[in-house]
């Protein structure tokens, strides 16, 4: 397994964190739409971990 194999689903959790962070600031500041940019994050999170175990699994 190298590094390079993850390079998509790493990029795609660096992302999602993000998002959740905004979204957190979001709802920190009391701004609309606060809760449905963490649910976007939240769900990029989700697809990266399901990318990685697919990885995983196909690199067995």
């Amino acid at each position: 397994m190298k590094l390079q194999d993850f390079k998509t689903p790493l990029l795609i959790l660096i992302l999602g964190s993000a998002i959740v962070i905004l979204g957190a600031v979001f709802k920190v500041l009391h701004w609309p739409y606060g809760n449905m940019i963490m649910m976007v994050g939240g769900i990029c999170e989700v697809v990266a971990a399901v990318l990685v175990i697919r990885q995983l699994l196909k690199s067995r």
